[in-house]
């Protein structure tokens, strides 16, 4: 979707830029294009390959008999080339004439304008009427992609007057000169011609060496901080190097002949090394490589890079030939790819073959453009070239990364599927735990409800079915028996209640079950009960340890104390609870008294539940059962352990 907003935004940008470089200019005066002007040439002499130099071989005044009529736009035959680079060389001078009319209606405070889209040669200089108007001496080694633009305000001419203007050009014979078509007229007729040829010629270059560098740096910092994968190092090699090639289109040139050998040595050679970096950035693609080409390269790179050297001497004019030899290799490498891509490769490296074939084509028209072999009112393609090109290249690495971003969901999705079941599967093993865990909490507990019953109820009930039987039977130890039966049996009964740790509701319910028995003993009972914090341990074993402790030491009451009060009161201090169960009976020796049954149980239940039980009384003082309980298990054992 981000793609294709991105390229409707673009082509609507593309299309409005268009629509306003094609409205014509409201003028009544249209310029006046001239296809044939009169021809003179000088003869050759030394001249320094400098500012200064051209500006002397400039200074004179042309020919004035020019006879010889040409057509526009012109090339000259080269006399050939000269290999070896030098400070000085041969230079001539070739004047083309024209004569122009001023419309007799022509609007004062218009500007008249001289217009060529290219002119080839070292520098050039115009003259009107035999006086010097302008020049490019200050941007002349730039004369090789720069129109040639001229304003003339009217101090120079009047409405009637024929203008004769004269454009000079200083070039070396071994080369040749060409002047494409001139047009003249008022500035405003001709300023959209000079807007568009700057925007296509040196705007647009810029725009996108500008894109190649921002987008070089992204990748780097792409693949620094993922250094495994190489493609974005070699992409972003790439467009750095593209880059700098097309550096060459519009940044201008030192008149120093140091510098701009240097300049030279770096611009010239680069579009090898991007041949180089783009074939290993295909192989990352696509594994299949030619072994000729692997070995080939690099010293191929590094010859041209060597050979672009100041300190070879050879004269930067050989540039056809070296552009050339680039071209040829980039072709054996543009067919080595297709033929990758026609035989079994992916669409994204079809997409590059094809943008490789078309680059290879532009790059053909830019060496016979330079060559001057072909029709020199052209403008150097390498640079949009470069555009689509990478184009392919973002197209490929967008693919990756979408079927990256596919794989990954995929993968995302497999990933919740089988997490999803094994969630599944854990839900049912869960629902088969807790159906285990709850038939062996139900068989624990009817084992635990067994044994109770059987220790308990069991017992006295045995022990009266003996008496029975015996008939050695009285009355009131057999009421005393099944009594202790049924207390014991309401004790099993009141540890199943749901208690959620509460003490209070424990004591209660044993208060509820004995009330009526100590209330027909004649014992009044007192209750006593603070806040109390919940006991996480009190679940039905020990709620049943803590009602046999308590009925016990009742039981003990009813039968011996001979009490009139009775007093059940529970505090908590510190980690422990305290139950204290006082009466006010006749009490007994705690030093003398034999320890029986009934307190050997109180202090084994008692100890079952991490507590202790003490034992306090005098004869005729009453007695006090404390019963102490932690109120967190490993709390309470800390506490005994210190």
């Amino acid at each position: 979707m981000m793609n294709r907003l991105l390229a409707v935004t673009g082509a609507a940008l593309l299309i409005t830029l268009i629509i306003v470089l094609s409205v014509p200019v409201d003028t009544s005066i249209q310029a006046t294009r001239f296809d044939r002007a009169s021809l003179c040439t000088d003869p050759p002499v030394d001249t320094p390959f400098s500012q200064a130099g051209l500006n002397h071989l400039l200074s004179s005044a042309p020919t004035p008999d020019c006879s010889h009529t040409v057509s526009l736009p012109y090339r000259s035959e080269a006399d050939g080339i000269q290999l070896t680079r030098s400070s000085v060389g041969h230079m001539a001078r070739a004047w083309y004439r024209l004569r122009y009319d001023v419309p007799a209606k022509w609007k004062t405070d218009d500007q008249l304008m001289i217009y060529s889209p290219r002119v080839l040669g070292v520098a050039w200089q115009a003259r009107v009427n035999d006086q010097v108007v302008a020049d490019n001496l200050d941007d002349w080694r730039m004369t090789w992609n720069r129109p040639l633009a001229v304003r003339l305000d009217s101090a120079h001419f009047r409405p009637g007057d024929q203008l004769v203007i004269a454009v000079g050009i200083a070039y070396e014979p071994q080369l040749g000169h060409a002047l494409a078509r001139v047009s003249v007229g008022p500035a405003p007729a001709l300023a959209q011609r000079l807007a568009i040829r700057e925007f296509l010629q040196f705007i647009m270059p810029v725009a996108c060496s500008v894109t190649l560098l921002a987008m070089g740096v992204f990748f780097l910092l792409f693949w620094w901080s993922r250094r495994a994968e190489r493609t974005h190092l070699f992409l972003a090699l790439s467009c750095i190097a593209w880059c700098v090639c097309n550096l060459q289109y519009v940044l201008p040139r030192r008149d120093d002949p140091v510098l701009n050998a240097w300049y030279s040595a770096v611009a010239g050679p680069s579009i090898a090394w991007v041949m180089w970096l783009m074939y290993l950035f295909v192989l990352q693609l696509d594994q299949r490589f030619s072994r000729v080409i692997a070995l080939v390269m690099p010293p191929f790179v590094f010859i041209m890079t060597f050979l672009a050297l100041p300190i070879v001497p050879l004269n930067e004019n050989v540039g056809t030939y070296y552009q050339g030899t680039n071209l040829i290799v980039a072709a054996l490498v543009a067919t080595r790819i297709g033929w990758i891509a026609i035989h079994g490769g992916s669409i994204e490296l079809r997409v590059i073959a094809a943008a490789l074939a078309i680059t290879i084509v532009g790059g053909a028209h830019d060496v016979g453009l330079v060559a001057q072999r072909i029709d020199q009112e052209g403008i150097y393609l390498l640079p949009y070239c470069s555009m689509l090109l990478f184009g392919s290249f973002l197209f490929a690495v967008q693919r990756r990364y979408v079927h990256a971003i596919n794989e990954y969901d995929a993968l995302s999705s497999s990933l919740a599927r089988r997490l999803s079941e094994r969630e599944r599967e854990l839900e049912a093993n869960h629902a088969r735990l807790l159906e285990l865990e709850r038939a062996h909490t139900l068989t624990a507990e009817r084992h635990r409800l067994m044994h109770d019953m059987h220790d308990g109820l069991g017992s006295a009930l045995t022990t009266s079915l003996a008496m029975l039987e015996q008939g050695n039977v009285d009355a009131a130890e057999l009421k005393s028996l099944l009594l202790d039966s049924v207390d014991d049996l309401r004790a099993v009964i009141d540890s199943l209640e749901p208690l959620d740790g509460d003490l209070t509701s424990v004591l209660a319910t044993l208060r509820f079950r004995l009330g009526k028995r100590l209330e027909l003993a004649g014992i009044a009972l007192e209750w006593d009960m603070q806040d109390l914090p919940a006991l996480s341990w009190l679940g039905p074993p020990q709620a049943l340890q803590l009602i046999r402790i308590v009925q016990e030491a009742l039981t003990n009451v009813l039968k011996h104390a001979h009490a009139t009060h009775l007093c059940i009161s529970a505090r908590s201090s510190g980690f422990f609870i305290e139950v204290c169960i006082t009466d006010n009976g006749c009490g007994f020796d705690t030093a003398t008294a034999p320890t029986g049954r009934g307190l050997r149980h109180l202090a084994q239940r008692a100890a079952s539940l991490n507590g202790s039980v003490v034992i306090e009384s005098r004869p005729g003082s009453g007695t006090t059962v404390r019963l102490l309980l932690p109120i967190a298990i490993r709390g309470a054992l800390g506490r005994c352990s210190n």
